[in-house]
């Protein structure tokens, strides 16, 4: 169960852990009475019940934090190739965030923009920054995040740190891009190959016939 409340908690939804486990919990059982009436429920309803029970984590917790973390990480080097640039002009790590917040028009530029926020009504910048990593599906990011943080905290340059991390997430996004060419490349070699073959058989049908 704490493994799925980290997943969650890295969602960063509205609705509460409680709310959804409960949701869980409800679905399941009902899935397991509807299948009790049909011919031998009785037999296959638990098994069914516990395929639904991992399949409900599965569509609704592990997908869509796919769906995120591929989106972090996709604007990440972006936003954060801004946040390096203004460091090294010499702005503070606050005013770097909210320059490249306005710059660019991300749903990562939105969630850092609660970041900066939160850090204005008195909250440490330290600390908000500390919640975001937990909320975060991405170890690059996290590792962004956190060299931000031990920044501000400490006064430390990290700057070349902070570059390294960036440069390894723009590679890992470059890689994810060439593997889905390789992949989409693959795919159309099977149909052109599947549809050549029903060409020669449909041929060979009417030759013989």
């Amino acid at each position: 169960m704490k493994q799925t409340y980290e997943k969650y908690n890295c969602l960063n939804c509205k609705l509460d852990y409680q709310v959804f486990v409960a949701m869980r919990l409800f679905t399941t059982l009902c899935v397991f009475l509807l299948t009790l009436l049909i011919p031998y429920g009785y037999v296959i309803a638990p098994f069914i019940s516990v395929i639904y029970f991992l399949f409900f984590e599965f569509l609704f917790l592990d997908v869509p934090l796919l769906r995120r973390k591929s989106k972090l990480e996709s604007e990440a080097p972006l936003f954060f190739t801004i946040v390096i640039l203004h460091l090294e002009e010499n702005k503070n790590i606050k005013k770097a965030i909210e320059s490249a917040c306005l710059v660019t028009d991300s749903y990562l530029a939105k969630e850092m923009q609660k970041v900066t926020n939160a850090s204005s009504i008195g909250l440490s910048l330290s600390k908000t920054m500390e919640k975001m990593i937990a909320k975060c599906p991405s170890e690059h990011m996290q590792r962004i995040l956190l060299c931000l943080s031990e920044e501000h905290r400490t006064g430390n340059d990290l700057l070349s740190f902070l570059k390294k991390e960036v440069e390894q997430l723009e590679d890992k996004n470059h890689n994810k891009k060439v593997r889905k060419k390789k992949a989409i490349f693959y795919k159309q070699g099977i149909y052109t190959l599947l549809i050549c073959i029903s060409m020669f058989f449909l041929y060979l049908l009417f030759t013989l016939f």
